[in-house]
Order: structure tokens, then C-alpha cells, then sequence
């Protein structure tokens, strides 16, 4: 299926079938049917590891909530089952989610872009975590922090490495 191809009805319908969006999601953008397809060029898009000055990505293997304490890193065991993105949005950020992409470079892989809630006002940090059961496969990874406000700007696009277990 060649995404770009679809009717703004079908490529709704893609979206809505393909993450947690709902119709509701879509009613607050001035165009619904450009509001899809700017999401769409996003899923179909990777955006090169950038910032802006007041964006934070990082990565981590543990919870924030609770203790307010970032342990980052930039590189994982592929045993590690469960990683964290920890975000800052804007001061001014008005949505109440934003869109997180999770992409392996190494095979161009997309493994989700979905909405994901803020975990507490805008000047807070934020966190997401992505879990695989049995660990995550040896590569290169990026994470795309996108708005959900008009336009669905790219914040920060971040990358991070998952490796094989040292062997003893």
C-alpha cells in the first residue's frame, strides 16, 4: 500500500486503524484531511537528531515518576525488555499529548507513532517507555518527539544504540 496514494478518507481510516488516534483527535486542527496527511509524511519521514532550546530527548531504563531522577544513556543491552524517552515540551506547549515515532535505522524499520498523553504539565519532564517482551533486536534507533499542535513541528529527534550483551 503506498500511503501517499490514499483519499483523505482512506488514509483516516489508515491512521485510526494503525495507532490509538480517534476521530476526536482530528477535530481540533483547522483541516482534518491535512492535519492526517502531515502525520502521515511524519510516519513515512525520518527526521536527522536535532534539539531546540527548550526540547529535551533523552533515553533511560527507569521510571521518573516518583523520584524525579534521570539516569540517561545513549546505548542499551538488547536484553533490557523495557527503555524510557524522557521529553520536555514547550513552556507554552497547549496539547495534552504529543506524537512519539520509534523507527530502527538500521533495517527503516517503523516500530510505532502514536499519541502519547503528557505525564504532567508542560515545564515538567515527560516520560514514554516502549516495551518488548524478549528484548530489544541489536541496532540503531530513533525517536521523533512530534507536536500535536497545528502544523505537527518535529520537537527533537533523538537516536540511541541497543547491542548484544557482553559475552563472559
Amino acid at each position: 500500500m503506498v500511503l501517499s496514494s490514499l483519499n483523505d478518507a482512506q488514509l483516516r481510516r489508515f491512521l485510526l486503524n494503525n495507532t490509538h488516534l480517534t476521530t476526536n483527535d482530528f477535530l481540533g486542527y483547522r483541516n482534518p484531511a491535512k492535519a492526517a496527511r502531515t502525520l502521515v509524511e511524519r510516519w513515512l519521514n525520518t527526521t536527522e537528531s536535532f534539539r531546540r532550546d527548550e526540547v529535551e530527548l533523552l533515553f533511560g531504563t527507569k521510571s521518573t515518576i516518583g523520584n524525579n531522577r534521570l539516569a540517561v544513556q545513549s546505548e542499551f543491552s538488547s536484553e533490557m525488555p523495557q527503555l524510557y524517552t524522557y521529553y520536555k515540551v514547550p513552556d507554552n506547549y497547549s496539547k495534552q499529548f504529543v506524537f512519539l515515532k520509534w523507527t530502527n535505522t538500521t533495517n527503516g524499520t517503523l516500530w510505532t507513532l502514536d499519541k502519547q498523553p503528557l505525564t504532567g504539565t508542560a515545564p515538567e519532564i515527560q516520560q514514554a517507555w516502549l516495551r518488548y517482551t524478549h528484548g530489544w533486536p541489536p541496532g540503531r534507533y530513533q525517536v521523533e518527539l512530534i507536536s500535536a499542535e497545528e502544523g505537527l513541528d518535529v520537537l527533537a529527534s533523538q537516536s540511541f544504540e541497543v547491542t548484544e550483551p557482553e559475552t563472559q
